[in-house]
């Protein structure tokens, strides 16, 4: 899914940044314990379904044994998206705490809003976290887990403790795409971007890892004015689409047309930026697009340059895999006239 994240997007899915969707749509991590994280997220996500009687139960059972890991992990899950969040604060600061290499750790159940929890709450896990990155300075799990605690709202802290990474297991495509991605949310970070990500591919083992960072290279190289790499990057990716059989089709169809289409603008060639816009809408869609949405940013510039037919055709067959009303809302304004700015996560 193309990211061209003017700002970072709402936290709607409990995944991480050193994480690749499945074609399922399902994160995995790239490194360490697989059979572990996954144990833990789906602690996580059984807590979400828990009755008030049984979260009053867990918490019993927390306050007799401090150590009862597992039940934290549950009642972080219960309490991620309650009325009573604030409920989740001390099981966060016990995990930073006591079990800051946890898979659990790096999610954003273990995470703490200065937004919606509080600037004073936000302060206390990052003196925690930083005094645990300083006593764990040689951990790739604590350093990394770390960095995801601050890749949103303190996001040089992230990039020290990733460059860390980097430098104790400089082997692991992981830390660069980790990095590579904190550095294309601020665009203006292009080149830096584009330096990281290029060397997550070089490291990235099997190909399906390749495959997942391409995207975020090609955009990356687009923000940085090198549109010929952004071409060379969503030209593959359109190669490796040639099969429907191809794990990461949908995406793949839709990004590098709109990658495409975006280069093509910049060239002065608008028909060909046309024909790109209504062949990314031709994606039969994906998890990720369906959840996210698909990149309005060729869709936006065409807009402006009075291209309201091309856009509404684009914004009609996003209705088949993104079934937001918001899509019908932008239709209309654009057939009475109106500009409005496309925004998949503003609106």
């Amino acid at each position: 899914m193309s990211l061209a994240f003017q700002s970072f997007p709402p936290a709607r899915l409990p995944t991480r940044t050193g994480h690749i969707m499945s074609a399922e749509g399902k994160a995995s991590p790239k490194g360490g314990d697989e059979s572990e994280f996954s144990r833990q997220m789906n602690l996580a996500e059984r807590g979400s379904f828990l009755s008030a009687a049984k979260v009053r139960q867990l918490e019993g059972q927390v306050a007799q044994n401090p150590e009862d890991f597992d039940s934290r992990i549950m009642l972080l899950g219960a309490y991620f998206d309650a009325p009573s969040r604030h409920a989740r604060y001390e099981h966060v600061l016990w995990v930073i705490e006591h079990r800051p290499d946890s898979p659990i750790a790096g999610t954003p159940y273990a995470h703490i809003d200065p937004v919606g929890d509080g600037e004073e709450r936000f302060e206390t896990g990052r003196r925690l976290w930083q005094r645990q990155a300083r006593q764990n300075a040689f951990d790739v799990a604590v350093l990394s887990n770390a960095a995801e605690f601050f890749k949103i709202y303190r996001d040089e802290i992230a990039r020290k403790y990733l460059k860390m990474c980097i430098q104790l297991d400089p082997a692991n495509c992981k830390w660069p795409h980790s990095l590579g991605l904190i550095y294309l949310w601020d665009c203006r970070e292009g080149t830096q971007a584009l330096q990281y990500l290029e060397e997550a591919m070089k490291l990235a083992s099997p190909q399906e890892e390749r495959d997942s960072i391409l995207n975020y290279a090609a955009e990356a190289a687009f923000n940085s004015g090198n549109y010929e790499k952004a071409r060379d990057y969503a030209a593959e990716e359109l190669q490796k689409a040639e099969h429907r059989s191809y794990w990461n089709y949908g995406n793949a169809v839709h990004d590098g047309n709109a990658m495409l289409g975006r280069v093509a603008l910049k060239e002065g060639d608008i028909v060909k930026a046309k024909e790109h816009l209504l062949a990314a809408g031709d994606t039969p869609g994906s998890p990720q697009l369906a959840s996210f949405g698909p990149d309005m940013s060729l869709a936006n510039e065409l807009l402006k340059q009075g291209e309201k037919e091309t856009v509404i055709t684009y914004l009609s067959s996003c209705y088949r895999f993104w079934k937001k009303p918001v899509l019908e809302s932008w239709i209309a304004k654009i057939e009475s006239g109106k500009t409005p700015v496309l925004d998949r996560f503003r609106y």
